[in-house]
């Protein structure tokens, strides 16, 4: 543990008891009328006791709250046994778990926190927190000037140095205001800023925007790994890793796999990408010849003579891609290239391929400017259909291409099938040997009829992932349908689905889905990347993408 939070371990329950003596109102008196009406999605920066946090859940707020010290976590649930919100062991200036969940949030509080960080790490700490940021979302941070007496690793700051980083990314200041020490403290003073996102603040949907309109472009090459980089930000958010410069690293096997998913319809169907070939135009899609496309994603195991084209074909498509569109996308002005694709040595040689995330990270490392990725991320539904169209009407001024709707159709992503076959045989294999299986969302025992639920719809996010096939009763799955479950009733279904996960899956008696569960949570949900994650890690991260796709695709909740 960092010695900033050993102060804070040691004497927890003294530092929650003196953050509650003090109001919400109260602290934070002049930035009141700067919180916007809810509902609103806000996050709580060093938590401590959960004070602010329980303010905003009390005001019908959707929270989460990140807190380093496991004691002051321990003690916020203590306190308030009974809340809602959501505790994360995120720490500035990483932020490693939320910075790749995909979550925007309406409001950020950092209060009595920025003392904390280190000078060299505050680029970097508000430069994760402004990419936190919806478009016109508020960012209020307390500085605490003065003395250190109880050697809790405090640094200077100044507000000058906070209004030199907001600016440098674009957000507005709404109000700086200087305060007196509300505990009466010698020496001690505060600082309050306000800060405002006035819209994506990154650059990133001009620069998409050009590339796909105005670029000049003699293949499909350019779009192809465009949509291809939407459809990771949407499907498998979980495995992007912090790069240099503010960008993301995504294992380039996992590019090269979504770039054949993508090109292999066409391929068969044998529509030209290129004006000097007529129909297909890779050897790399040639030796998928018996491969389903929707076969092709993480967690897929193959063996044989399969495994060694599917090996030959990533290695191909990895190389086209460091080739052609990564060197001939550039930023407009300069010529710069936007993306960079690192080679490396591929999987070992053997009978058998997994694709899980040590496969595919072992093909190379392929980087995005993290602004763009944070744009892929809140707005791949919006940018996929004009990725579609572009590259539909590239196809349609080829010499010998079909023209019109045949192409539009022919672009359509290739989702999974919706298949509860093997969830629902897992769930009557239990039931024969005596087991109990219990409707996830209504507690009831499931003893004659089940259905499979989708947990997010397919309507919703395309996903057959088995962490989200959940047993449910018939009539409470045809109430649900195709709405996003609320965080109320997912956060009282906790329990049966951890339990559901548990037996039908971990502790199933085919090894190869108890192997499968975990490497497709891991490539879809925002989970620590450092350690093997547990199952309530693995609900939190359903949670987290539960709230992102709230904001992003605007669907119905289930209340």
């Amino acid at each position: 543990m960092s010695p900033t939070w050993t102060s804070y371990e040691d004497h927890a329950g003294a530092y929650a008891a003196l953050f509650e003596s003090l109001a919400f109102e109260t602290i934070h008196a002049s930035i009141l009328d700067l919180i916007p009406d809810g509902p609103l999605r806000v996050l709580d920066m060093g938590a401590g006791s959960g004070r602010d946090a329980a303010w905003f859940e009390a005001r019908g707020h959707e929270v989460v709250a990140c807190e380093p010290s496991p004691a002051m976590r321990q003690e916020a649930v203590r306190i308030r046994p009974g809340s809602k919100v959501r505790w994360l062991p995120d720490a500035l200036p990483d932020l490693a778990t939320l910075s790749r969940s995909g979550v925007s949030f309406d409001f950020i509080l950092v209060a009595g926190v920025w003392m904390h960080v280190a000078p060299a790490d505050r680029p970097w700490a508000f430069r994760k927190l402004a990419a936190l940021l919806a478009p016109g979302g508020r960012l209020a941070i307390s500085l605490r000037h003065g003395p250190d007496p109880e050697n809790r690793g405090f640094h200077p700051v100044s507000a000058s140095e906070l209004e030199v980083l907001a600016a440098n990314l674009g957000l507005v200041c709404l109000r700086k205001t200087d305060e007196a020490d509300e505990l009466g403290r010698e020496g001690v003073s505060w600082s309050v800023l306000v800060f405002q996102l006035p819209d994506d603040a990154t650059g990133a949907l001009p620069l998409l925007r050009s590339i796909i309109l105005r670029d000049r472009r003699s293949s499909s090459y350019k779009l192809a790994l465009l949509r291809v980089l939407c459809r990771i930000a949407e499907h498998h958010p979980g495995v992007a890793r912090e790069a240099e410069h503010g960008g993301v690293d995504l294992p380039l096997g996992l590019v090269a796999l979504t770039w054949l998913r993508a090109y292999l319809p066409l391929h068969r169907a044998g529509l030209p990408q290129h004006p000097q070939q007529a129909r297909g135009f890779s050897e790399d899609l040639a030796r998928l010849s018996d491969l389903d496309p929707q076969d092709l994603r993480p967690g897929w195991v193959v063996v044989g003579g399969a495994a060694t084209a599917l090996r030959a074909s990533l290695r191909g498509a990895a190389t086209t891609i460091r080739k052609m569109p990564v060197t001939y996308i550039t930023y407009p002005g300069d010529g710069s290239q936007v993306f960079t694709a690192l080679p490396g040595p591929g999987p070992a040689e053997a009978g058998r391929l997994c694709l899980d995330e040590p496969c595919l990270w072992a093909f190379g490392r392929f980087q995005v400017p993290g602004g763009l990725w944070q744009a892929l991320c809140r707005f791949s539904a919006w940018i996929d259909p004009l990725l579609r169209q572009a590259w539909a009407d590239y196809m349609e001024s080829l010499p010998e291409s079909p023209q019109g709707a045949q192409l539009w159709n022919a672009l359509k992503w290739v989702d999974p099938r919706r298949d509860t076959t093997l969830a629902r045989a897992l769930a009557e294999g239990l039931r024969a040997k005596g087991r109990k299986i219990h409707c996830v969302w209504s507690g009831k025992e499931l003893r004659r009829e089940l259905e499979i639920d989708h947990c997010f719809p397919m309507a919703v996010w395309p996903c057959q992932d088995l962490w989200n096939l959940l047993p449910a009763a018939p009539a409470v799955n045809n109430q649900k349908r195709d709405r996003l479950v609320s965080a109320a009733l997912l956060h009282a279904a906790q329990d049966r689905i951890l339990d559901w996960w548990d037996q039908a899956y971990l502790r199933s008696p085919d090894p190869r889905i108890a192997e499968r569960f975990p490497i497709e949570a891991r490539m879809t949900l925002a989970l620590d990347a450092g350690r093997v994650p547990s199952l309530e890690d693995m609900m939190l991260g359903v949670d987290l993408k539960r709230m992102a796709l709230g904001r992003n695709r605007e669907v119905d909740v289930w209340e």
